[in-house]
């Protein structure tokens, strides 16, 4: 049975190709990949190494082939998730940063041009203390240091001051999770949430409730004054 009996006629006609070059002195990679047709009708992703040997006197190719069909599924299968992640993040309207060990930020969404009015390309290489009000600065750092220490640590969550790109300050609720630890990652993740308008609202309620705690207080004075 030929070996190219085996391969599809795609695959069969780059084979071809290859053993043509090879054959006129090209200079051709010794590992290539391909497809194998089985016996059921089924086609198995192959790793192919092959180089030339003497054999009986004569040239000849000694060829390896590996199957590598489940592997090649499932870096499909983490592409894919890659890619539905990376849509995720790229669309999310919370700021989400990855920061290595030294706080140093290796990258930060497109959501942190409408909330603070950097852009991303700007941010990525720089500390992600450096827009921390400095009242907040030290919560921030024990945080952290707690965080990429122990891989065991709950995910931290603060509310916290950023400094806007145009010199205001926006209240952010921050949560960091430990991730240093996982290989394929090994850094930590912060997900900013603004919640400027919501702390705006609370500040003004409560001097609301103040100020009608005042004018109970002075009512009941002034009733008590008044017997």
């Amino acid at each position: 049975i030929s070996t190219f009996d085996l391969i599809p006629p795609d695959f069969a006609l780059v084979l071809k190709e290859r053993f043509a070059k090879r054959e006129k002195g090209h200079d051709i990679p010794e590992v290539f990949y391909s497809q194998m047709l089985c016996k059921d009708g089924s086609v198995k992703e192959i790793e192919n190494s092959t180089r030339v040997i003497q054999y009986n006197g004569r040239p000849a190719v000694l060829g390896i082939s590996r199957d590598i069909t489940e592997r090649k599924r499932i870096e499909a299968e983490l592409n894919r998730q890659e890619k539905y992640f990376h849509a995720l993040v790229e669309h999310s309207s919370d700021i989400i940063i990855t920061v290595d060990r030294n706080g140093v930020i290796i990258y930060e969404n497109p959501a942190i041009q409408q909330t603070l009015g950097f852009s991303p390309k700007e941010r990525t290489g720089r500390s992600v203390f450096e827009l921390v009000h400095p009242d907040d600065l030290q919560r921030v750092h024990d945080g952290f240091n707690v965080v990429k220490s122990d891989p065991a640590s709950p995910i931290q969550r603060a509310e916290i001051r950023i400094r806007h790109n145009y010199g205001s300050w926006r209240d952010l609720e921050i949560t960091a999770s430990n991730l240093v630890y996982e290989k394929s990652i090994e850094s930590i993740i912060v997900n900013m949430r603004d919640i400027t308008e919501r702390k705006r609202i609370e500040r003004e309620l409560k001097k609301y409730r103040d100020r009608l705690e005042d004018l109970v207080t002075e009512r009941t004075k002034a009733l008590k004054e008044s017997e």
